[in-house]
């Protein structure tokens, strides 16, 4: 199911931290959350 494990959570943080020191970190994000709830029984 896409779990990390500490050891490789750290890893990775400290590759982003070695990038930025570096100058050549970039990140970028784009997305949406929906989330909703059907109200009782009824069929549409």
């Amino acid at each position: 199911m896409g779990y990390v494990s500490l050891s490789q959570a750290e890893g990775w943080l400290e590759a982003l931290r070695e990038a930025y020191k570096k100058g050549c970190f970039f990140c970028s994000y784009a997305g949406f959350l929906v989330s909703g709830r059907k109200h009782g029984n009824r069929k549409l």
